[in-house]
């Protein structure tokens, strides 16, 4: 039996309290995740800058090996950058460390500087010499003769 005049209209959508819910689901789910992602994204671009680094030692003991006494001397720092490519995109420099300057013939420390500005700037600066020994300034003081600090490991 249907009246003529009581008809249920159904309305198809959201509600506010619905679509509000789901907003403060999303802005939870949001600020759990932005912490670690950005995290995520700082450990990467460590590993590279340490790949190029690595790299870099390699490139230096070719050079030491192809030109006998003058050892280390001349040798120019490849890759210079990490991530590789532009300028622009890099996170960290390579090059000589500023303490110790250029290499001698039988030495060499290589450090990786993280650029001012980027998502790595403040997670310290990255070193390996020409004995393989690798330092890490995870306190980012300047200084990678802190406890703790005498390998790359987290």
């Amino acid at each position: 039996m249907t009246h003529a005049g009581s008809r249920m209209s159904r309305h198809s959508g959201f509600t506010l309290i619905e679509l509000m819910i789901t907003v403060a689901i999303v802005a939870i789910l949001a600020t759990i995740a932005y912490p670690s992602y950005r995290n995520a994204v700082i450990r990467s671009n460590r590993a590279d800058a340490q790949q190029a680094l690595l790299q870099a030692a390699q490139n230096m003991e070719r050079y030491f090996a192809t030109n006998g006494a003058s050892g280390y001397v001349g040798a120019t720092v490849t890759p210079s950058q990490s991530p590789s490519g532009s300028a622009a995109n890099a996170v960290y420099t390579i090059d000589y460390t500023t303490v110790v300057g250029n290499p001698s013939a039988t030495a060499f420390v290589l450090r990786a500087t993280p650029v001012t500005g980027k998502s790595n700037a403040t997670d310290g600066f990255l070193e390996i010499d020409q004995q393989g020994v690798k330092r890490w300034d995870r306190n980012n003081n300047d200084s990678a003769t802190d406890a703790g600090e005498d390998n790359w490991n987290r």
